[in-house]
């Protein structure tokens, strides 16, 4: 969980997050991996169904389809970066 009290996913790829970095204190869930197999990530997920929830990759096309994923498991403040966003290796971020 972040420190404003949102969980953050980033839902890049492994090999976006060994280049760059992970923000501090978000989630890695790889998109194809959600998508694919959702069950998979419940116990990462918070439990209340309406938690806040922001979801990032490089761009936005990615953390939409999360987004969607996740509403379909019952999650109700789910959101998605639209725009690029630059992860540091040291957790710190750029938009």
């Amino acid at each position: 969980m972040y420190d404003d009290g949102a969980t953050i996913i980033d839902a890049r790829d492994d090999d976006e997050i060994e280049a760059s970095g992970l923000i501090d204190g978000a989630l890695h869930i790889p998109s194809g991996e959600i998508n694919e197999n959702p069950d998979e990530f419940v116990d990462l997920l918070p439990e209340d169904m309406d938690a806040t929830i922001v979801v990032h990759c490089a761009a936005g096309v990615r953390a939409r389809g999360v987004v969607d994923t996740l509403v379909e498991m019952g999650y109700e403040n789910v959101y998605y970066l639209d725009g690029r966003i630059t992860v540091n290796e040291d957790g710190s971020f750029e938009f």
